[in-house]
């Protein structure tokens, strides 16, 4: 005799909402839900000021949410753009057997606004969506917002696509007038259509397409000329407010938490011998090159330090750094064997050194006087950095600061 089939498991959805707030958009979407450039409807792939999408799928639940913006003057062709979408959504998003109901209209917090459900398959799996499609005319925008879910969840993703509407928000795009108006995005970046600061957004475009047909690998690229940011699209998995490991820009930060702390006092010169910084140290293959080495040999990667932690040794040695139970008395330990201030050699174990500097001579981890003296003025808030076994943040990597923050720090050595 034939087992029942078992029942189609009970979907709660949430009660907790985000707000998404963004190119001159904005929205509730539900705690949970991860927002990122591309949808299932033949979007654009990526989020630009003039026109982009974003999409969230919610895993506990399950559902798929999406907008889609496109700046456009004039009367909305809003059947040929359904039909535009729907096309790409069989072409490109892999939506199967799609049949489409009927469009109606209605009110939705003094929009008109038009809906269309539809039914499809996705990897053979039976799916609803809904649809709802208006035109912003002070803003000059047309917004799509969708949801879609499998049949079996039994979700009314057309009341779901309501509430998404009903929170929305527009700002819509204004272009700069005149000459681009100087400012520091503490508060955070102004945005521009790429045309509007003399960039060919064709361009741009045209290099999100090949990251995206080639497989690259990017996470995410910014794009900004004269503080406005003109391209700003991520990359799946990677997403928009994740933190990313800087790698060796932290060399860069670390560089310049020394310029702060020698404007402040903490710090002599450039010319300060490296063993002052480690005073009662007790330091291996000591030798008159030892003695001489700088801040500044330091600070130009010509400290003479047979550390072979870099590329060109394949990272050889760069373990040991790691493993050492004291990484600073590890790299004083090496041997020098170049005069310093005369050869080249790019160590990653020195940047820890400086690193460690910063905390002997402040008296704060890389770190905290990094927030007091130069994240926080910069108003970058979401940062990471990991520490060795001592506690001592790694100078030369390991510093994770969101694409919005790292540009910042660009900014600020313009």
């Amino acid at each position: 005799m034939k087992e029942p089939s078992p029942p189609p498991p009970s979907w709660e959805y949430p009660t907790s909402f985000l707000r998404y707030s963004r190119f001159g958009l904005s929205f509730l979407y539900p705690e949970g839900m991860v927002l990122t450039p591309g949808n299932l409807l033949g979007g654009f792939d990526h989020a630009h000021p003039l026109y982009g999408d974003v999409q969230g799928f919610l895993e506990a639940v399950p559902e798929t949410m999406g907008v889609i913006w496109v700046q456009f003057e004039g009367e909305p062709p809003f059947d040929a753009l359904l039909d535009q979408l729907f096309t790409g959504a069989q072409e490109d998003g892999g939506l199967q057997d799609l049949e489409r109901g009927d469009v109606t209209t209605s009110t939705i917090n003094d929009r008109e606004v038009l809906s269309q459900a539809f039914e499809f398959k996705e990897d053979g799996l039976d799916s609803v969506g809904s649809l709802a499609i208006w035109y912003e005319g002070e803003d000059e925008r047309i917004y799509v917002v969708y949801a879609m879910s499998p049949s079996a969840a039994q979700l009314d993703v057309q009341s779901n696509v309501q509430r998404y509407v009903e929170s929305f928000e527009s700002e819509g795009y204004e272009a700069p007038s005149g000459e681009i108006e100087a400012y520091w995005p503490t508060e955070g970046w102004r945005v521009a259509r790429a045309e509007d600061v003399g960039i060919s957004y064709e361009v741009l475009e045209g290099m999100v397409e090949h990251i995206n047909a080639e497989g690259i690998g990017a996470d995410s690229v910014m794009v900004i000329k004269d503080g406005y940011v003109v391209l700003d699209a991520y990359f799946p998995p990677f997403d928009e407010g994740e933190t990313h490991n800087v790698y060796s820009c932290t060399k860069s930060v670390v560089s310049t938490l020394i310029g702060i702390a020698m404007e402040e006092g903490h710090i002599e010169s450039l010319d300060q011998p490296l063993l002052e910084f480690f005073p009662g140290r007790s330091v291996e293959n000591m030798s008159q090159w030892k003695e001489e080495i700088t801040l500044r040999d330091m600070l130009t990667m010509s400290a003479g330090f047979d550390a072979r932690d870099n590329w060109i040794y394949e990272w050889e040695w760069l373990g040991r750094l790691h493993d050492a139970e004291d990484a600073v008395q590890y790299m004083l330990d090496l041997e020098v064997v170049h005069e310093p201030g005369t050869v080249f050699n790019y160590t990653n174990g020195v940047s820890h050194l400086l690193s460690s500097i910063v905390t002997e001579t402040t008296g704060m981890s890389a770190l905290d006087y990094a927030q007091e003296k130069l994240f926080e003025p910069l108003g970058i808030t979401h940062v990471e950095w990991y520490t060795d076994v001592k506690g001592r943040n790694w100078g030369y990597s390991r510093l994770y600061l969101e694409p919005r923050a790292m540009a910042k720090i660009g900014y600020l050595f313009r």
